[in-house]
């Protein structure tokens, strides 16, 4: 005798939308790690950008003196050591009449 199994019926499986998970994790550490870098270049850029306190203006002086050519670029010595334009320093002293050309170190 052979017995008969019972045949059971497979419930099909209804497809459910699955989201795609978000590794929150991660995404914290690189954005703590960004901070981080941002809040240090912040920190570190007012540690050492001191105020200018002093200048040197050399080279033989005609027509223009020392004063003038440090009122031509006092407006930018106000910025700081590392925020100075060097380049709009040397523009403003070659500016000035009879000045042939400037040199910013």
């Amino acid at each position: 005798m052979a017995r008969k199994q019972a045949k059971r019926r497979k419930l099909k499986k209804q497809r459910q939308l699955k989201l795609p998970s978000i590794p929150f994790a991660r995404i914290s550490a690189v954005l703590a790690a960004g901070a981080i870098i941002v809040v240090t270049y912040h920190f570190s850029m007012r540690a050492l950008d001191h105020p200018i306190e002093a200048i040197s203006v050399a080279g033989p002086f005609q027509r223009v003196s020392a004063l003038k050519i440090e009122e031509a670029v006092s407006g930018e010595l106000d910025k700081g050591f590392l925020s100075a334009n060097l380049a709009a320093i040397q523009q403003s002293a070659a500016a000035l009449p009879w000045i042939d050309s400037a040199t910013v170190e």
